[in-house]
């Protein structure tokens, strides 16, 4: 199947992904709608994108490119689609565009859906991290969530891990510890 990807220009862009968007992941592991608008419009460093066919948008993800690393916001597939290996050409698209590690947050290896996860991570060159992580709040408000790293770059340091979760918290997440870091921008 060919895919296309396309970058979302404005807020009006996301209307064709608002329910995957939504339904693909928990309240507590992504903005609310409002706010998924507010990142397409002023996000520096930030690509929302489609996935498509020439047919349909089959899905969307979400790209943020900093000097040293990409970091992979959200990444879904509509349901009908899933299993065509959709999500390993969009990966590879990622990987071949970033042309640097990339990381990425999943939820703990507890379930069969969590660990399906994992493993197609894996499949597709990514490795579970063995570090402690908890995604911050997207509300500031409410408790932040443990999940786990991947990343495809098995070369990391701890110290090059602890600059880019910092970065991540900082841009991604609003934590306003490091006012010098920021994101460079993508090439996806």
């Amino acid at each position: 199947m060919e895919l296309t990807f396309r970058k979302i220009g404005s807020a009006d862009g996301l209307e064709p992904i608002k329910d995957l968007y939504l339904s693909a992941f928990p309240a507590h592991e992504r903005r609310t709608f409002e706010g998924f608008r507010q990142q397409v419009e002023g996000m520096e460093g930030c690509a929302v994108n489609v996935i498509a066919t020439p047919e349909t948008v089959v899905g969307f993800f979400i790209l943020w490119d900093f000097e040293n690393f990409g970091f992979i916001e959200h990444m879904a597939i509509e349901a009908r689609y899933r299993g065509q290996k959709l999500g390993q050409k969009v990966l590879h698209n990622i990987a071949k565009g970033c042309n640097k590690p990339i990381i990425l947050e999943v939820e703990p290896p507890i379930d069969e859906d969590s660990r399906r996860r994992i493993s197609f991570y894996i499949r597709n060159g990514f490795q579970l991290l063995d570090i402690p992580y908890v995604q911050p709040s997207y509300d500031g408000v409410h408790p932040g969530t443990e999940m786990r790293l991947m990343t495809n770059n098995n070369a990391l340091s701890e110290s090059q891990l602890s600059q880019f979760i910092s970065q991540i918290h900082y841009a991604v997440y609003g934590q306003r510890d490091d006012p010098d870091v920021k994101p460079a921008h993508c090439s996806n």
